[in-house]
Formats: C-alpha cells, sequence, structure tokens
C-alpha cells in the first residue's frame, strides 16, 4: 500500500501541473499519454500509476541484478576484470592529461591521477570503452534481466515460418491462434549451441569487434531487452547506469570469489538467490590482490543485508 501510495503521489502532482499550466508547448511527459488515454479519469488514474511502478521495478531491480551478477562473474574471471580495469585505468589516464585519444599503456592496478570531478564524461563511457561493453553484454547474455519474454496474439494468427538457411528451417509453417500467450525463453537462446559457441563459457570476446573470439549474431538470438517495437525503452539508459557504476566501483576496488556456489533466482527475473561472499580489495598497487581489504557479502543493493559494512 505504501509503494501505491508513493507511485500516486507523483500522478496527483503531475494531473495538477497538468490543470495549472498555461503554456500548451511545455514538454509533454510520459505520464500526460496514460491520463490522456482513457476517457475514465479513475481508468487513467490506475494506468498512470501502474507505469510508475514499472519504471520504479524496472528500472532499479534490473540494474541492481545486472551490477550484481558483473561483480561475480568478474570475480570468478581474474583475467577479464584485469583487462576490465586496465581499460578503466588508460580512460582516467587519458582525460587528466587532456587527450581523449591517447591509448598508453598504464601499470594495471594503478590508479590514475586524481581529478577534481573524479568521474568520466558519458560519451567516454559509452563510446571510449568496448571491452567494458563486451563484459556487460556477455554477463546480460548468460543472467538477461528477464529469463522470458510473454507476448499475446491480438487481432490476427501469427504465422510462423523461416527461409532455406535459417537457424531451424524445416520448411514448415505454424500458425499461433489469436488468443494465444506466448513465451519466449530468452535463456535457452542465449545457451542455444546453434547460435553460440561454448555458450555456457564466460567470454566478453565474443562481443568485441576485432577479436579472433568476436561471433556474428544471428538475429533474435541475443535480447536482454527484448526486441522489436516492444523492446525495454530503458536499455540505454541502463547499460549506462550500469557501466557507470562499475567504472566508478572499479576505480577504486576490486574483488575475489571466495568459491561460494552461486544459485539462480528461480522466477521472471535472473537475481542470484542468497548472495555471495567476496573479498573487497581496495586498489593501491599492483600488489593489491595480497592486501585484503575485508570479506563482503555481494547482493542486490552491493552490500550485506544481515551486516551492512562501510569501507573507507
Amino acid at each position: 500500500e505504501e509503494i501505491y501510495s508513493i507511485a500516486g503521489t507523483f500522478v496527483d502532482e503531475r494531473k495538477q501541473s497538468l490543470s495549472s499550466r498555461k503554456a500548451k508547448t511545455e514538454k509533454a511527459f510520459f505520464l500526460d499519454a496514460c491520463l490522456d488515454k482513457f476517457d475514465d479519469p479513475n481508468q487513467g488514474y490506475r494506468a498512470a500509476r501502474a507505469q510508475v511502478l514499472n519504471f520504479f521495478r524496472a528500472g532499479t531491480d534490473t540494474t541492481a541484478a545486472t551490477l550484481c551478477w558483473t561483480i561475480i562473474m568478474l570475480a570468478q574471471h581474474p583475467a577479464c576484470e584485469t583487462r576490465m580495469v586496465d581499460e578503466i585505468d588508460r580512460a582516467f589516464a587519458s582525460r587528466d592529461r587532456g587527450d581523449p585519444g591517447a591509448s598508453e599503456h598504464q601499470g594495471v592496478g594503478q590508479k590514475a591521477p586524481t581529478h577534481e570531478n573524479d568521474f568520466l564524461k558519458p560519451e567516454t563511457i559509452v563510446h571510449g570503452m568496448p571491452y567494458l561493453h563486451a563484459v556487460i553484454c556477455e554477463v546480460m547474455r548468460l543472467h538477461p534481466p528477464a529469463n522470458v519474454l510473454i507476448r499475446g496474439i491480438d487481432g490476427e494468427d501469427l504465422v510462423l515460418k523461416t527461409a532455406a538457411g535459417q537457424v531451424g528451417h524445416d520448411g514448415r509453417t505454424y500458425s499461433v491462434p489469436v488468443g494465444s500467450r506466448v513465451l519466449v525463453d530468452i535463456i535457452g537462446l542465449h545457451k542455444d549451441t546453434r547460435y553460440w559457441e561454448r555458450p555456457l563459457s564466460f567470454d566478453p570476446r565474443r562481443f568485441l569487434k576485432g577479436s579472433a573470439a568476436f561471433q556474428p549474431r544471428e538475429p533474435g538470438s541475443y535480447i536482454p531487452f527484448g526486441g522489436g517495437p516492444r523492446t525495454c525503452i530503458g536499455n540505454m539508459f541502463g547499460v549506462l547506469e550500469v557501466k557507470t557504476a562499475l567504472v566508478q566501483l572499479y576505480r577504486n576496488f576490486t574483488f575475489e570469489s571466495m568459491g561460494d556456489p552461486i544459485v539462480p533466482k528461480r522466477g521472471e527475473e535472473q537475481k542470484p538467490a542468497s548472495g555471495s561472499r567476496m573479498r573487497m580489495l581496495l586498489r593501491k598497487s599492483p600488489s593489491h590482490r595480497e592486501a585484503r581489504l575485508e570479506e563482503v557479502s555481494v547482493v542486490r543493493e552491493m552490500k550485506s543485508a544481515s551486516n551492512p559494512r562501510v569501507f573507507h
């Protein structure tokens, strides 16, 4: 009830703003479409409130889960972590030299010079860190934000057929009747040996163009955010959130796995069921792995629910 009340507050504030605004040229909000879509004000209000709740849930849980899985996978694959940390350090070194095109290799494990604004530009994070992007893509292949997509067939029967040469082509045509609900198995697609070499292995290079391990993707074989006209509208923002958090986190820390088994939580979303204990290491020197900072439990919010800690 409290969550519904908070969502309702946002809708109420927007309704009040709409009724009092004078300039018709004011930029429209997404909530406006929900409120204007229905003739029944109560129905429009419920639709707008549902969308607010959806944005809260989809914009927080999925990002937190992806961050968690990324840290777990990198801790289990230290060579991948080292390569990503090196790319982060070189990006900061380039920024501090004032040369965004610089690619001089900086010592792995060494922090770049302190800067009064200790953040990279968004365009650097988005376009200038290909290995970071490949890491996130590979994490979302193995642990996508959602396990399945659910779609309803409206209007007319859905006819499915494949062309010669396509994966799964059998020369047959399939008809899905109106009113059916179709479940798309995202996990199955992402781990299908027809689309991926060594599908159970964690290898970011399969998403790194120019790498010998790069794999061109069959359309529809990689859909962590869905596809078509109903692709998640927050996909680019969500990935930028994850990238920004990882850059700042690995700017100062690295993680080591303690060997705990990782059990995904069952359901529509991919989440670790109980977290995973990690050694969180403060980066000071190339031998920072020898200086254990403290054991922590990595969960969705990157802190242990039973014994939260603050690191200085």
